[in-house]
């Protein structure tokens, strides 16, 4: 691979899944030193394979993939759904998982995942995008802001 080949980014599909499943074991295992409530196996499971069918499947949902050179080195997951009548906007697009490989990082494999799931959020009229980040994931969070997102709201979360 050398730093000019192309990011190819495309709807994902069945026989992507166990690819896109050992990424999202990456992403997880990732995030265990976040939060230790997280279960990499899980990216592996039958329902997790379950799980991802349903964004290739479903209109509102999109699974997407980066190649390059015809091997896939991220993928990126999320859905546009409507809001509560309170709001004065319909449709919200959340970004909902994007993870790309370590090798592969500063390519700007990110930035097309993410742009791919804008078009498409667009062709479902959202009006917003939001994504989730940890607090503690600077690495996450300088990334979003310098693609323009900016903090909208602060979840906070209790173990039960």
């Amino acid at each position: 691979m050398n730093n000019q080949s192309a990011v190819e980014v495309r709807s994902a599909h069945d026989s992507d899944l166990e690819t896109i499943a050992f990424l999202y074991f990456k992403q997880l295992e990732f995030h265990l030193d976040l939060d230790s409530r997280f279960n990499p196996s899980w990216a592996t499971s039958l329902e997790a394979k379950a799980f991802l069918v349903e964004y290739i499947s479903d209109e509102n949902r999109l699974l997407a993939v980066a190649e390059i050179e015809r091997q896939i080195v991220g993928y990126a997951y999320g859905a546009v759904k409507r809001t509560p009548l309170d709001w004065n906007f319909r449709n919200i697009a959340e970004l909902e998982s994007l993870h790309v490989s370590k090798n592969f990082r500063g390519l700007g494999v990110g930035q097309d995942l993410t742009k791919r799931f804008v078009e498409f959020s667009k062709e479902r009229r959202a009006t917003r995008l939001k994504i989730e980040s940890f607090s503690g994931n600077l690495t996450a969070i300088n990334y979003w802001e310098k693609l323009g997102f900016k903090q909208y709201s602060i979840n906070l979360d209790i173990v039960l």
